[in-house]
């Protein structure tokens, strides 16, 4: 009984996170599209001090670099606070999942060796280094954007 339990919740949760894929892809393409929109921003804000640097001596195409640095910086602080807020969601749910099977009658011994924290937050180095390369590459392209768009009107 309490292995069918588990199974049946556990087929229930992997459900509902094949759910939350279109909105996660939704939200994707809109970071992306919102990281392209802020460095062009950032860039058409930035030639007036670019300007003044390369009358200062900067060699030509430098004002990239920064972009791309100061892109990066960007990218991540936010994932590091993307990662930290992963974590705090999956233990809170890790923690209603064992609150919810102790409240059932199930003792506490029980619910811990039926859920793990596996199950509920999973990020690999692997992963954090993809979204690392994915993030230099979208700060590369669109920093490449507004090079060329400065380019044309310095």
């Amino acid at each position: 009984m309490k292995a069918r339990l588990y199974s049946n919740t556990m087929d229930k949760e992997k459900t509902n996170m094949s759910e939350l894929i279109v909105p996660t892809l939704a939200a994707v393409l809109f970071s992306v599209l919102s990281i392209t929109a802020i460095s062009v921003f950032q860039m058409q804000i930035s030639v007036r001090k670019f300007r003044i640097y390369y009358y200062c001596g900067m060699e030509h195409g430098k004002d990239i670099i920064i972009h791309i640095c100061y892109l990066i910086s960007v990218i991540i602080t936010s994932l590091i606070i993307s990662v930290i807020a992963y974590f705090i969601i999956g233990l809170f749910e890790y923690t209603q999942r064992i609150e919810t099977l102790t409240s059932i009658g199930f003792s506490f011994d029980e619910a811990r060796t039926w859920t793990s924290i596996s199950d509920y937050v999973k990020v690999t180095p692997g992963s954090v280094s993809a979204l690392l390369i994915i993030a230099v590459i979208i700060a590369t392209v669109s920093s490449s954007m507004c090079g060329v768009s400065f380019k044309k009107s310095g």
